[in-house]
């Protein structure tokens, strides 16, 4: 597995262009599973129940 080291600039352009190539479904996928990483990082104490 090679490895390759990049700008700050060159990644964030990188992981744009990738981003681009996804459907709006995956995009969704996506902003969902970063959304769910955030969360059992940071969990919230916020809780909706009534």
């Amino acid at each position: 597995m090679p490895i390759r080291v990049l700008t700050k600039e060159e990644s964030e352009k990188t992981s744009e262009e990738e981003f681009r190539t996804l459907t709006p479904a995956e995009r969704l996928v996506a902003f969902l599973e970063l959304s769910r990483r955030i969360n059992r990082h940071f969990p919230s104490k916020i809780t909706f129940e009534e």
